[in-house]
């Protein structure tokens, strides 16, 4: 069991991230009302082009789901953090590995449709820009899929040091 004090900060830790969750949401709704309506000076979706260009459709809602979801397993993996902590010291719950998985899954496919946003702008007429892939895509989903691997063995650690005590 981990001593009162390092339980607090972690908890306050836990609610400071709920807190950058929630302005990520609100970043992520004004982000995408903007793109989606071409507010001035904006780059903004050709909602017209989209017969044309149906990737690019694909690409924009794609986008908006997948950072929506980022921000649903980030507030998971803060809300299961306070509540191991809050049910008996558990600050490694077994919960959030999954979602350490799924995030970097997610990560993946959000980095690489960022990259791509740029052919939802494009006005009809104009030719599509080719699809890009950013090697960084790879490199967090196999940074974040080590720290799955690391999160699971500091769990296993912690729940047989809690059965050796």
């Amino acid at each position: 069991m981990m001593n009162n004090k390092t339980e607090k900060r972690l908890q306050w830790l836990s609610y400071a991230g709920l807190v950058f969750c929630a302005c990520w949401l609100i970043l992520i709704c004004v982000r995408t009302y903007y793109m989606a309506t071409g507010a001035t000076g904006v780059p903004h979706v050709h909602w017209e082009g989209f017969a044309q260009q149906p990737w690019a459709a694909v690409v924009f809602v794609a986008y908006v789901l997948v950072s929506l979801a980022l921000v649903a397993l980030a507030s998971a993996f803060f809300v299961n953090t306070v509540r191991g902590i809050k049910r008996g010291g558990e600050i490694f719950p077994k919960r959030n590995i999954v979602i350490i998985n799924a995030a970097a899954v997610l990560s993946f496919f959000y980095i690489f449709l960022y990259g791509n946003i740029s052919c939802a702008f494009v006005a009809p007429g104009d030719a599509a820009p080719a699809v890009a892939f950013d090697t960084d895509a790879l490199v967090v989903l196999l940074a974040l899929l080590i720290f799955a691997v690391m999160y699971r063995m500091a769990h296993d650690a912690a729940e047989e040091n809690q059965l050796t005590v």
